[in-house]
């Protein structure tokens, strides 16, 4: 009713009206108020809070995997990679050696890999490396020989800089060897492997469940060439590969499922069904938030049509007044549809703006309760066409209940309405 008071210039002389009938009924109009809003909220609530707990395993699960295709195979030689290039769609790869290492008596994986080829193909965030970019902190990698990014924990566990040397004893083909590494830089996690160091995990990351997430201390990144040199490995069972798209690598792809004793991870690999702890928490939550959806859409509906239903149709006489003392049929309409709609728009704005905070509140619940950490945050997202569509849903109920009790008072003749005063 304020707000009808606030915007005379769009409603004109119908201002009045509409303020002093929104005052006196309501008794009517505050029920409908208040179950569109429950109604709506709860909606809103349950589809951004199952949005936003998919999207956010899929980001965690695309960077888990680290590039567009991860391959694990038997033992490989290094020039494996070599014959990849006739396949249509290949961009570049990278051998990975995993190397159970030591500084005293700290316990890390050092990953060596072609610096140069993951910085163009692995799925990089701003958050992985500390104080710079991935394509600056893995260019001064690639050049400098017996480099070594850490985890930013040992960074300060130890007490060390950017060029400060560390002697490690790393794992090799016979006896473990001491190598001096430069230390380039420092990173929270990386793709392909997870968390640098496993300290600073708060839960199971989605990469453990596939053991790509290093355990131990965690993991540090070194250059291949330098490092297989120093250590004699000359095999290896990881490999890191960037096609153009998985559509045009399709026969690359085809070519590593049929070779045994090889996985090949993509993107289209990852699937949340049944067969998995994750998939089957997240098929509850789609069941759930789809009865939640149907139930709250039905009552919203349902108390559109019958309360404005009813509220028009008890008004008809007034309406037909109008129409005995002058007024068009477009301007007793108008009249309705000025008188209810801003009810229901109110009731749809505060329950979006209501449902956003729930839903969030919600989607940090969810993660609480699931078997998933995410290393990369949570992702928040706004199922918009839903939305859109839910809303429009209980507009077109507004006009359709609205509209038929109008336009029947709307044709109703003058001068019957005047006899029966």
């Amino acid at each position: 009713a304020d707000a009808s008071e606030r915007v005379t210039g769009l409603l004109g002389e119908k201002r009045l009206y509409l303020t002093q009938s929104l005052r006196r009924r309501k008794g009517q109009f505050i029920p409908l108020l208040v179950i569109l809003t429950l109604t709506l909220t709860t909606t809103t609530m349950m589809l951004i809070q199952t949005a936003s707990f998919q999207d956010t395993l899929t980001n965690e699960a695309n960077y888990a995997i680290g590039t567009d295709v991860r391959i694990e195979s038997d033992q490989m030689p290094f020039g494996w990679i070599d014959s990849f290039t006739s396949y249509t769609g290949f961009e570049a790869a990278t051998p990975v050696v995993s190397s159970l290492s030591y500084v005293g008596t700290a316990a890390f994986y050092i990953e060596a890999l072609n610096a140069s080829a993951y910085r163009d193909i692995a799925y990089f965030k701003e958050t992985s490396f500390v104080g710079t970019t991935s394509v600056e902190i893995l260019t001064t990698l690639a050049a400098t020989e017996n480099g070594i990014i850490i985890s930013e924990f040992y960074g300060t566990f130890w007490n060390v800089s950017v060029g400060d040397t560390l002697e490690i004893s790393c794992g090799s083909v016979s006896a473990p060897v001491v190598v001096d590494f430069v230390i380039v830089g420092f990173m929270r996690s990386a793709p392909g492997f997870g968390m640098a160091s496993t300290r600073d995990l708060a839960g199971t990351p989605y990469g453990a469940y596939f053991d790509f997430q290093p355990g131990r201390g965690g993991f540090a990144l070194a250059n291949l060439d330098d490092f297989i040199e120093e250590t004699g490995f000359s095999t290896t069972r990881l490999f890191f590969v960037g096609v153009t798209s998985l559509d045009v690598a399709a026969d690359f792809i085809q070519f590593l499922e049929d070779r045994p004793w090889t996985s090949a991870y993509t993107e289209e690999f990852i699937e949340f069904g049944p067969d998995s702890i994750t998939g089957l928490f997240l098929a509850g939550m789609e069941g759930l938030t789809m009865i939640s959806f149907v139930m709250c859409a039905a009552m919203g509906i349902a108390s559109i049509v019958l309360f404005l239903g009813s509220a028009v149709a008890e008004r008809e006489p007034e309406y037909a007044l109008f129409r005995a003392i002058g007024a068009t049929k477009k301007q007793v309409m108008s009249l309705v549809f000025g008188e209810f709609a801003g009810s229901v728009m109110a009731a749809v704005l505060m329950s979006l703006a209501l449902g956003v905070v729930f839903g969030y509140t919600a989607t940090l619940l969810t993660f609480g309760i699931s078997s998933i950490w995410p290393i990369l945050g949570k992702v928040l997202t706004y199922p918009l066409l839903v939305m859109f569509f839910t809303v429009a849903l209980e507009c077109v109920a507004m006009v359709i209940a609205c509209y038929y009790p109008a336009r029947r008072a709307g044709n109703t003749n003058p001068a019957d309405v005047l006899r029966n005063m």
